[in-house]
């Protein structure tokens, strides 16, 4: 089970299940739902003999909502890596561990989110920092995510939290004065490329896409003086998985370099396993500030949710 973009044509998962079907015999087979958050939604619907052996794509926010609805086994992190290589960016991967709740599932990829332009954009070029954007210049120019039913918008609402006090996250929402909050990733970010906003909240590697695939090299991600989010993807083998054996292969193979190395190319995130994006865009990680958000139990985030709900209405 995984989200849309991850098993679609231009993703990583038809090369991906191409090339782990020549080894193991056996078949993938995809239940593609729209985006991670719709993940959790309906895997709490499936029946026993619907349910998938693996899931792929819940960031850390998502995993943390899954606790009480999923289960799935212990394959040992450390040991994992020590298989396929150090992980890249170490400290980043042990922080994703440092909740219990979900020990279990295993990082496959990250990324760090910025708000992404067009470098004749000039009205971004003194951006630093997020308080920048309530300024009037920039009324109906930019595009969010609804927290609610987008992971990069939840990942947004709570680094306004985690910057500013209550009241100041208040007052920032009350001054900020988007064009819209798009249901997904994807909704959003098309109405920046269709010309309709200026900037989107989107991945430092969203660049990437552009240069590469369209070989358009006018988009850019901006860094900010604060820290910038960073959401990290995770996969896990369902602890009443039927093809148990091979669920354990499968996160395995998607730790080696090759696999690691077509997730980054299809999916436009970073690995997380060293060595991988030496001499390519990728490289740039460093960059950029980053760091994950500060962790948030289920009663803060649906509080935080309320507030936004309530600012939104007025």
């Amino acid at each position: 089970m995984t989200y849309s973009s991850f098993a679609s044509d231009w993703g990583p998962g038809p090369i991906i299940k191409s090339e782990f079907e020549k080894n193991c015999n056996c078949i993938i087979e995809w239940n593609i739902l729209p985006d991670s958050r719709s993940i959790l939604s309906k895997y709490s619907l499936l029946s026993e003999n619907q349910k998938p052996d693996i899931i792929i794509g819940l960031d850390l926010f998502d995993a943390l909502y899954s606790e009480n609805s999923i289960s799935v086994k212990d394959l040992n992190f450390s040991d994992l890596f020590k298989v396929n290589g150090e992980p890249a960016f170490l400290k980043i991967l042990n922080e994703s561990k440092s909740n219990n709740s979900f020990q279990n599932w295993i990082p496959y990829d990250w990324g760090i989110l910025t708000f992404v332009t067009k470098k004749n954009f000039t009205d971004f070029d003194n951006v630093k920092n997020l308080k920048d954007f309530t300024n009037s210049k920039f009324s109906k120019k930019i595009v969010l995510q609804d927290p609610r039913t987008s992971s990069p918008g939840l990942i947004f609402l709570i680094w306004v939290f985690n910057q500013m006090t209550e009241e100041e996250a208040i007052q920032f929402y009350k001054k900020l004065n988007v064009f819209t909050y798009g249901s997904s990733w994807s909704d959003a970010y098309g109405l920046f490329t269709q010309g309709q906003v200026q900037s989107v909240f989107s991945y430092t590697t969203s660049p990437h896409y552009h240069l590469l695939e369209e070989k358009d090299p006018n988009f850019r991600a901006i860094n900010f003086e604060q820290n910038l989010p960073v959401q990290i993807e995770h996969m896990g083998l369902v602890s009443d998985c039927k093809n148990c054996e091979l669920g354990k292969e499968f996160i395995q193979f998607m730790l080696t370099p090759e696999i690691q190395k077509i997730i980054m190319q299809k999916n436009y995130m970073y690995p997380v396993i060293k060595n991988v994006t030496s001499n390519t865009p990728f490289e740039d990680a460093n960059k950029f500030n980053a760091k994950i958000p500060n962790r948030m139990n289920h009663k803060e985030i649906e509080y935080w949710i309320s507030k936004w709900k309530e600012i939104i209405r007025e």
